[in-house]
């Protein structure tokens, strides 16, 4: 195996990356979170992935082929809902689904703030469990100012949504002029003059 693809955990010596100030070994080591290091002294995350999500995917894999006609390259994204899907997309559809499995609002913002949906602490490092209890509480300090559950988690309005569709439409747009200078004018297969 090239030494560029051998991970290995820190040192429990080692000031946790996930900049809490904490050695790693008082953080982050004890969650279900361990940071790697690689020969060249970079850090990534490493987190078991679960069988649900490894089938994922594969869905994504097959769908990605079904959609443009070949396999996933490094470099695409991975799952192909993100070439015509926006964030605000994304994260609308999420409080639509938290939303209609009756998930507590308290969790729905610490997801419009976060980013996470948290259902197991542990999974999180020490700054983003942080991070995300600090956005359950600012849910409830709003709350007791006054602030309706509506107006907290559901932000979106009709000309934000109108926006991001067009958005998307230039996305896509992007991406098939993209497609085209990358196969026909940068590897000359055909006129470097776009109509």
């Amino acid at each position: 195996m090239p030494a560029s693809f051998r991970t290995r955990e820190i040192s429990g010596k080692t000031p946790c990356p996930c900049e809490s100030g904490k050695l790693y070994r008082d953080c982050c080591s004890k969650r279900a979170v361990k940071w790697m290091r690689t020969p060249d002294g970079s850090y990534s995350k490493k987190m078991l992935a679960s069988p649900e999500f490894c089938e994922a995917v594969k869905q994504a894999k097959r769908a990605f082929k079904s959609l443009f006609g070949r396999a996933m390259r490094p470099t695409d994204r991975a799952f192909p809902g993100g070439y015509i899907e926006s964030l605000a997309d994304t994260r609308r559809n999420t409080v639509q689904m938290l939303r209609a499995t009756d998930c507590e609002p308290k969790v729905i913002y610490a997801y419009l703030k976060t980013g996470r949906v948290a259902p197991e602490p542990n999974d999180l490092t020490t700054v983003e469990f942080d991070q995300y209890v600090a956005a359950i509480n600012e849910y409830f300090h709003y709350r007791e100012q006054g602030a309706s559950v509506e107006d907290l988690i559901d932000p979106e309005t009709p000309e934000r949504a109108l926006t991001d569709a067009l958005r998307n439409v230039l996305l896509i747009c992007a991406y098939f002029v993209e497609e085209y200078i990358n196969t026909y004018v940068l590897r000359g297969g055909g006129s470097s003059n776009v109509e």
